[in-house]
């Protein structure tokens, strides 16, 4: 044979034999398998492929798979597709891609990967089936003489004495100081980072019993590895109380997501989600991440909060978050490593940041009642949320024994939030009840459980604010003054009684007759879930009762009815709510955030400034940082149309252009036939309604990005009073050109309603060039290539 023939197959030989020989044993490697506990047994190069010796272990028939897109993924960020799961050893089992098998009964099965080969020199990859949370990842899978270097540059140290996290070695990057840093020198004994102009050496001590001696710059300090995902125990208690002063003022959160590439591309954003005590509402600030993952977000504060940091992605759909407590001046540094599942802070104020991240007991979730039910049924509800409560506190008391030095703002928080949790809870079921009210056992609970710790900040838990509206709803709705604004026929027994007004033996008869029928009513909506079947079941009841109903409203368009409205009513809901506060609540501070909230939901509710029955209430809230808060949105409101007043009457329309008009598609094609040739963009809304002024504070956003297309945007408004509704248009700046606004009678209002089927509030709906209409879902903007596409239909 000739020599070089010869000499060819003894290197291929040589080359196959290298590639063979190349095993990893026992490999470092850590979990996320949610579940699933997976060991990496053996790592075999091959030339044509890179196969995986695993074990899978779970209970007894746990089923599991591997999918089709499941891929190695080295330090350079490539990518090394799967090519089967066929076993290559005896003991092992066959796999198919994407298809379910039970785990046997020994808990354990050993299966074989195949992938694409690696390179030969490659020291550390990542097994990804997919990054969303039910799919495994197996992360730094490491060549095992490369493996004290590389737990090295994947570790996070805290300060012996202090036990705050101190610094985190990665590979690529290292976090110190509040910032992540690059490296100019790396070794296991000395790595030299920088920052921009800042540089600092640090020498790196062996490891022993979990410790190492950095010395930064020379100074030496013991620090011990984090191996947890959080930090939960600190070395010495702290008995530091919050800060309740009321100061407006922002704090800083900068930090790094140190994610996946795939997901970093997707343009995550951090955003902040605080709520507000005194408003009742919730305020959202965000910033967006760069390439790296790295942000900073200032956050607006009014004193120590409790914030959400949600993170997001390019889809605007949350993938992550945290809890945190936020105060005005001082500044946090937050890590996110998606591969050791760690949340770590440092910064000011940190330990409490990390304590809030330790996995202490929560309120477990017992469901909720969303329809009329009978009190028998609230109670039961009731019931199964007071004992998840207390199995909470048992466990909390539990916890905080095996963790002696949690601080004392951590055991005052989650004592808080527990109790504001179910009490919130709980009181969120008055609205499903015949009376609004709940049943006194479960009333009485709350009362013991719901009080205003005033040495707390106020705005510490964001479900301070709702529960304090519903537990005053409750009050106001107890009282009989509030039946007599609201006309319902039981106060006008009510009203007898007190000498207000004359009823006679067929006027009594006629009250409980109305009474029935509205419990016949209220027993419809337990029982019956569809919408066409129930408005037909309660127009039938209503026809039944017609004539008592009509002996009623008599008597509440009488004379007398109006005076003891007038008398006992002076204020309307606030008025009364405020009176009710004021007799039952002596705390200045809760006094103070009642009354701010009974005044700001006015003005929220009707868009404009207090009536003058309501603004002497301004002066009775003691609290000056409140007070400040109600005025300022009250002069506000005064101010609005003074400013913009020739705008919106620009775009108002009278309704006198379809005067005498009552059927539903009549009048809407009388309305719509002006803009023939263009797209009109319906939308039905109220004043009243959250979800539809949200939607239309955002609106400027949609009809820039529509801008190219020829669009009339047609609103009319439901059951919304004159004045709210010009400030809504005012305030909103719904007074371009292309926008066309009416406030119709009720009936016609109701007849158009009904022709274009509204599903709630807001409705939308788009007219075409030649007027003929389409349905759209309240949501089909918020998709907006989707959108654009059924705009481009239509314009033509």
């Amino acid at each position: 044979m000739n020599k070089h023939i010869i000499f060819s197959i003894l290197l291929a030989l040589v080359a196959v034999s290298g590639w063979a020989q190349k095993v990893w044993n026992n490999p470092g490697y850590r979990n996320e398998p949610h579940g699933f506990q997976f060991d990496v047994n053996e790592v075999e190069f091959l030339p044509d492929e890179t196969v995986l010796h695993i074990t899978v272990r779970n209970h007894p028939n746990a089923k599991f798979s591997f999918g089709k897109g499941t891929v190695l993924k080295t330090e350079d960020d490539k990518s090394y597709p799967i090519i089967s799961a066929k076993k290559t050893r005896e003991e092992e089992t066959d796999l198919t891609l994407d298809t379910h098998i039970p785990i046997p009964e020994s808990g354990k099965t050993d299966v074989a990967l195949h992938f694409q080969p690696l390179p030969q020199d490659v020291r550390q990859f990542d097994l990804v089936e997919g990054y969303a949370r039910n799919f495994f990842k197996i992360w730094d899978i490491t060549d095992p003489t490369y493996k004290q270097q590389a737990s090295l540059f994947n570790s996070s140290w805290r300060n012996v004495e202090t036990g705050e996290w101190a610094i985190s070695l990665f590979n690529d990057y290292a976090v110190y100081n509040n910032k992540v840093w690059q490296y100019e020198k790396k070794s296991d004994k000395k790595i030299v980072l920088s920052s921009g102009n800042d540089k600092i050496a640090i020498s790196i001590g062996k490891e022993k019993e979990g410790k190492r001696v950095f010395a930064f710059d020379g100074k030496k300090l013991t620090l011990s590895a984090i191996t947890a995902s959080t930090i939960t125990d600190y070395p010495t208690a702290d008995e530091t109380s919050f800060n309740t002063e009321l100061k407006e003022g922002n704090a800083v959160v900068s930090g790094w997501l140190r994610y996946p590439k795939e997901m970093l591309q997707s343009s995550l954003t951090v955003e902040a989600s605080l709520g507000n005590v005194a408003t009742d509402d919730y305020t959202h600030h965000s910033t967006q991440a760069d390439s790296l993952g790295r942000f900073e977000l200032n956050v607006p504060l009014v004193g120590t909060q409790g914030v959400s940091l949600l993170i997001r992605n390019g889809q605007n759909k949350p993938i992550d978050g945290v809890s945190v407590v936020l105060t005005p001046g001082e500044k946090y540094f937050m890590l996110k490593d998606y591969k050791s599942s760690k949340t770590l802070f440092m910064g000011d104020d940190a330990r409490l940041q990390n304590e809030l991240q330790s996995e202490s007991p929560s309120v477990g979730y017992v469901g909720f009642i969303d329809n009329p039910v009978s009190d028998d049924s609230v109670s039961v509800m009731a019931q199964k949320w007071i004992h998840s409560y207390e199995r909470c506190v048992a466990q909390s008391k539990d916890f905080l024994a095996q963790h002696p030095n949690m601080s004392k703002r951590f055991r005052y928080y989650i004592r808080e939030s527990q109790r504001i949790n179910v009490c919130s809870q709980l009181l969120m079921m008055h609205y499903e009840t015949y009376s609004r009210l709940l049943p006194t056992n479960i009333m009485q609970w709350v009362e013991e459980h719901s009080a205003v710790d005033t040495s707390l900040p106020v705005n510490l838990i964001s479900g301070m604010a709702s529960m304090l509206r519903y537990k005053r709803e409750c009050y106001t709705w107890a009282d009989p003054r509030i039946n007599v604004l609201w006309r319902r026929a039981s106060a006008l027994l009510w009203l007898e009684s007190k000498g207000m007004i004359h009823l006679s033996n067929e006027d009594k008869v006629a009250i409980s007759q109305v009474e029935k029928m509205n419990r016949e009513i209220f027993t419809l909506y337990t029982r019956i879930k569809d919408r066409r079947a129930l408005n037909d079941s309660i127009q039938g009841i209503e026809e039944k009762y017609a004539a008592y109903v009509n002996v009623v409203t008599k008597i509440q368009v009488s004379a007398d009815y109006q005076k003891a409205v007038n008398t006992l009513c002076v204020g309307g809901e606030q008025g009364i709510a405020n009176d009710i506060i004021d007799s039952l609540v002596t705390d200045p501070l809760v006094n103070s955030l009642h009354r701010t909230q009974i005044l700001n939901e006015y003005i929220e509710h009707e868009r404009c400034a207090l009536p003058e029955e309501l603004e002497p209430y301004i002066a009775l809230i003691k609290e000056p940082f409140f007070r400040n808060v109600i005025t300022k949105k009250n002069d506000y409101y005064k101010q609005l149309m003074k400013e913009k007043e020739a705008a919106v009457n620009s775009v108002l329309h009278p309704s006198s252009d379809v005067e005498g008009l009552t059927d539903g598609k009549t009048i809407i094609d009388k309305i719509v036939e002006p803009y023939r040739g263009k797209i009109v963009y319906l939308d039905i809304c109220g004043t009243w309604c959250a979800p539809c002024k949200r939607k239309l504070s955002e609106s400027h956003k949609l009809k820039a990005e529509l801008g190219d297309y020829d669009i009339v945007y047609l609103y009319l408004a439901n059951r919304s009073p004159e004045k709210s509704w010009k400030n809504v248009i005012a305030e909103y700046n719904l007074t371009e050109p292309n926008c066309v606004h009416y406030n119709l009678p009720a009936d016609q209002q109701h007849a158009v309603e009904q022709y274009v089927g509204l599903t709630g509030y807001p409705t939308y709906r788009l007219f075409d060039k030649q007027g003929r209409m389409h349905h759209l879902n309240w949501l089909d903007d918020e998709n907006l290539a989707e959108f654009k596409k059924k705009l481009d239909a239509l314009d033509k």
